[in-house]
């Protein structure tokens, strides 16, 4: 494990938030080749296919603000 007390902090940052940032990247392209093959389906396909992309995609979000504010929790130093 890498000591993060060392360093560069935004160097750090930077390093963490990366292979988030690459996920995110690939999910986005997955959905728009989603939506150009669906579109010519029809108006109806293209409808439910942007509203699961859109779930999608604040379940993501969602999901990587809770692992990041409970792994703050769970690892953090209680000093009293």
């Amino acid at each position: 494990m890498k000591d993060l007390t060392q360093g560069s902090i935004s160097q750090h940052v930077i390093q963490m938030a990366l292979p988030i940032a690459i996920g995110m990247l690939v999910q986005t392209i997955y959905f728009l080749v989603d939506l150009y093959f669906v579109g010519k389906l029809g108006k109806e396909a293209l409808a439910g296919v942007n509203a699961a992309g859109n779930i999608t995609f604040l379940v993501m979000g969602l999901s990587q603000t809770g692992w990041t504010l409970s792994t703050f929790n769970l690892f953090s130093i209680q000093y009293d």
